[in-house]
């Protein structure tokens, strides 16, 4: 039998960082060096998380992830329209350092922010398909 790896063991652009009560999301260790995986307890909201990446990380892009959970789970980076059965669940972003890295830039333009974009969202899209196998 074929097993198909999770693509978030690649090489990958961004960092998922995910929390749910139910289900193991996201990156195994998707924390920049020297930093711990926040408790999501200490924050006042989802915003106020961000901030914390934002800040600590010094990120180019940082991205919401949302889940749909009805008869399977499915993940994106825009909101669903049932306020019952789904929510954010994380963020997905990429440091400047990262980015210049990858794309061997020194000055992150907006042409540059807006391929990462991309990549964050194809990177979400692909996850998603990889757990609905």
């Amino acid at each position: 039998m074929y097993q198909i790896q999770n693509p978030r063991e690649y090489d990958d652009l961004g960092s998922m960082v995910c929390y749910h009560s139910r289900y193991d999301l996201g990156d195994k260790n998707p924390y920049l060096p020297g930093h711990y995986k926040p408790n999501p307890m200490d924050f006042g909201g989802w915003g106020e998380m961000r901030q914390y990446f934002e800040k600590v990380h010094d990120l180019a892009v940082c991205l919401p992830i949302y889940m749909y959970d009805h008869s399977g789970i499915t993940l994106r980076t825009k909101p669903f329209s049932c306020p019952w059965d789904s929510g954010q669940v994380g963020f997905i972003f990429v440091s400047k350092e990262r980015l210049r890295k990858e794309y061997g830039k020194k000055r992150i333009t907006a042409s540059t922010i807006s391929k990462a974009k991309c990549v964050l969202i194809a990177e979400v899209e692909l996850y998603n398909q990889y757990l609905n196998q």
